[in-house]
């Protein structure tokens, strides 16, 4: 690793202005860092601002007050004697599936999908949701263990690392963007691979949750990529795959990420058996649709501006240095 001698700073030349130079140069240096300075704080606000915003709007998505609900669509559609999802009730009125009517069906599916993993696991009843958020007409509380076939964790041993091969994936490819990086990752055999999935078989509409390090944070999978993840980073494998995109918008909002209360002295972590019990509030499939589509609209624009306002973050840094560097080669004043 390079380094600076002791013998090679002391032996480093200085330019030295006059005094009246110097006084000039640390005016200007303060009036300009003093303009950067207010820049850089007007730029933090508006991340800050972005990151509420962006916090409000999954919130109130998960509230039914992001798009009209599937309630709310019924009582017009009914007056019509015809339903918003096509569906007809024998005296021709107007029915939808509430939320409560999927997650049975979720239930059956899931007992159904059991075979050939042994005994079937019953999920635990919800958990008492008596402290959380009323949800709209036709929507029900639902833990993550109902919803779901699997909710497990990465392999517990740090594996053998080889230069190509199978892409491993830990927190921090969570963390470093939007989506799933793989641009900094280690590399297993496929080996390994094939055991590691035996466990925890990531696929696409499969949802990631960073369960160490930087907790709750959620992605899901929308890439066709072959990968293992480390104990780490948990699975939620949905029994609906059409469900992912909403599961993954719950799962990030206020509600859900208050439940997600590490444990642990020291370096904290999510328990999978906490994670299962977390509740996350269940729409009408079709109204899903409309409340993903929406969610993804604003936080596009979210997420340009998130990019704008990092890109200028850097441009401060590297003007800071500019003006340092005019200054102490007499470019300044």
């Amino acid at each position: 690793m390079a380094h600076i001698t002791k013998g090679r700073f002391e032996d480093s030349e200085l330019l030295q202005p006059t005094p009246a130079e110097q006084r000039r140069i640390v005016a200007e240096l303060e009036k300009q860092f003093t303009r950067l300075e207010a820049g850089v704080a007007a730029l933090r606000r508006v991340q800050a601002n972005l990151k509420r915003y962006r916090a409000a709007v999954l919130k109130a998505a998960c509230e039914g007050r992001l798009v009209p609900t599937e309630a709310e669509l019924f009582k017009v559609a009914a007056a019509s004697r015809r339903g918003p999802a096509g569906k007809q009730s024998r005296d021709g009125s107007a029915t939808f599936e509430t939320g409560a009517e999927l997650l049975a069906r979720i239930l059956t599916e899931r007992r159904q999908n059991w075979q050939g993993r042994g005994k079937y696991k019953e999920p635990a009843a919800t958990p008492d949701t008596t402290t959380l958020p009323q949800l709209p007409k036709g929507w029900t509380w639902a833990s993550v263990e109902q919803i779901s076939t699997k909710v497990v964790d990465g392999v517990h041993k740090k594996p053998r690392y080889v230069p190509s091969g199978i892409p491993f994936v830990t927190v921090r490819n969570l963390t470093a963007g939007p989506g799933i990086s793989f641009d900094k990752l280690n590399y297993i055999t496929p080996e390994d691979h094939e055991e590691f999935i035996k466990r925890a078989n990531p696929e696409p509409g499969d949802i990631l949750v960073s369960k160490d390090g930087t907790l709750g944070v959620i992605r899901v999978i929308k890439t066709d990529v072959k990968f293992s993840i480390f104990v780490s980073v948990a699975m939620v494998k949905p029994v609906v795959r059409e469900m992912s995109n909403f599961l993954g918008i719950a799962l990030s909002a206020p509600q859900v990420q208050a439940q997600m209360i590490p444990k642990g002295s020291g370096l904290q972590h999510i328990h999978l058996e906490d994670l299962r019990e977390d509740c996350i509030p269940l729409a009408p499939l079709a109204e899903q649709a409309r409340i993903v589509a929406e969610v993804e609209r604003r936080l596009s624009v979210v997420e340009e501006l998130e990019a704008v306002v990092s890109a200028n973050l850097q441009r401060a840094t590297r003007l800071r240095r500019s003006i340092l560097q005019k200054a102490f080669l007499g470019g300044l004043t």
